[in-house]
């Protein structure tokens, strides 16, 4: 019998019949007005598709940099955001959204230790916990046991529920780490032993080397991570295809990065009215969390719900009562989408795969401030007769970048290195490429606002 339907059957006793009997049985957002939050909730139940029988919670939390572990703040700030990030693990577990991922390197490496003293209060059983190989951090053969040893103690735990390959999206790095180094035998004896209960990978490559690798390896991994939402299928046309691929070999489908990053929540103005006109009371991330859930294969989709509020929108959202987007309503987010991303934003999902960098530049943090204004539509223009053609937005603009930023942390200081490219999850960008452009961009508008009058201080 599998750990997860021994979930079912043992936690009446270790937890509680209610938190039992519910499960057996069954980004910036906040509640409408007049919503409430039902305490019977629970998320929907889909199959492992390798067994078609196990269940599996459709919504399950993220536990990257988007979870509330801030792991850089000092003294009892941190330990007030840990016991926050504990409340909220708290809630999922008994509200049946009981899988929690983690990664090795999350949270500067405090993601699977804070998981390790969190869950050591709950039975093995009554949750699932998956983690990754880090495959960026494999130099020599001896990395991936070390590695994997390493995390079954910070995590606390006997084994894993689900161990993925972390990043793959090459087929030359999957060769030299998996392949010729022998970490993807070791991992296999793993899953003999019993440390491991299912492979899978967490991708970020092409459609057609996924399906090179799930065919080589037919039926040894059960899921795939992949980026669903629909900001990602307009950077890449290829998107759309992964789940697709998955389906095709019976591997359940993981959905991470479901708002993007939390952008996708934030939709505002013309585009958010397009959804408003047909469901009149659901944010842009309820739309959102919707849309991934509603790709060809999807099992889980996670979320790093940073507040309790919209853990419990999205348990809502997923809820046994979860309707899949129609057709028209797909066509209905895809343009309000279309209109959101009129103005450039760039790619990132904010995962801090690249940092710390090692001449300061703060990159994620530098792309999510021009995200926010390229998406607000408020990036400066010097093209005559522009609504953003504007001293006080140029003023505005600069000493926002120039407040926000030590002159060691800014994109000037970015030398191109590349170190931060080897880590990114992300084919669809170059780090340093659009860095370079931020740079340049903040150097055109101050040297306009200066010929103009403006004075820099």
């Amino acid at each position: 019998m599998n750990s997860i339907h021994q979930t079912c059957l043992t936690r009446r006793n270790a937890i509680g019949g209610a938190f039992a009997a519910g499960l057996c049985l069954g980004a910036d957002r906040v509640f409408a007005a007049g919503d409430t939050f039902s305490d019977a909730s629970r998320p929907r139940l889909r199959p492992l598709p390798t067994d078609g029988k196990t269940p599996i919670p459709l919504l399950g939390v993220g536990c990257a940099e988007k979870f509330p572990l801030r792991t850089r703040a000092g003294g009892g700030g941190k330990e007030a955001d840990q016991r926050h990030a504990a409340e909220i693990i708290d809630f999922a577990l008994k509200h049946g959204v009981i899988w929690l991922d983690t990664g090795y390197g999350y949270h500067g490496g405090q993601s699977e230790p804070f998981l390790g003293r969190t869950l050591k209060k709950y039975p093995r059983e009554s949750f699932i916990l998956s983690t990754k190989m880090p495959t960026w951090m494999v130099k020599k053969p001896e990395d991936g046991p070390r590695i994997f040893e390493d995390q079954l103690k910070r995590c606390q735990v006997d084994y894993f529920d689900f161990y993925l390959l972390h990043s793959v999206s090459n087929k030359s790095d999957f060769e030299r780490v998996y392949e010729k180094m022998g970490v993807l035998d070791y991992l296999i004896e793993q899953k003999k032993k019993g440390r491991i209960r299912h492979l899978g990978m967490s991708y970020h490559g092409k459609s057609d080397f996924l399906d090179e690798v799930l065919t080589k390896y037919e039926g040894l991994f059960e899921c795939c991570m992949m980026l669903l939402n629909a900001m990602e299928f307009t950077w890449n046309k290829d998107g759309p295809n992964l789940p697709k691929v998955a389906v095709k070999h019976h591997v359940g489908v993981l959905a991470m990065e479901p708002l993007a990053g939390g952008r996708a929540a934030g939709m505002r103005g013309e585009a958010l009215d397009i959804l408003k006109k047909v469901h009149p009371n659901d944010s842009a991330g309820r739309w959102g969390i919707r849309f991934a859930a509603s790709q060809p294969g999807v099992m889980t989709v996670f979320s790093g719900m940073g507040k309790l509020e919209y853990l419990k929108e999205n348990i809502e959202t997923l809820s046994e009562n979860f309707k899949p987007l129609t057709e028209e309503e797909t066509k209905t987010y895809q343009e309000a989408m279309a209109v959101f991303m009129k103005n450039p934003s760039i790619p990132c999902t904010g995962c801090a795969y690249c940092v710390p960098c090692p001449y300061g530049v703060k990159i994620p943090q530098i792309f999510a401030w021009y995200n926010e204004w390229a998406q607000g539509g408020r990036l400066p223009s010097d093209k005559e007769g522009d609504k953003n053609d504007s001293q006080d937005l140029r003023r505005r603009f600069l000493a926002s970048y120039y407040n926000k930023f030590k002159a060691q942390e800014r994109a000037d200081r970015c030398l191109a290195c590349r170190k931060c490219q080897v880590p990114c999850p992300q084919w669809t960008f170059r780090i340093s490429t659009e860095m370079a452009k931020v740079a340049d961009l903040v150097a055109h508008v101050e040297e306009v606002y200066v010929k103009k009058g403006g004075v820099i201080r």
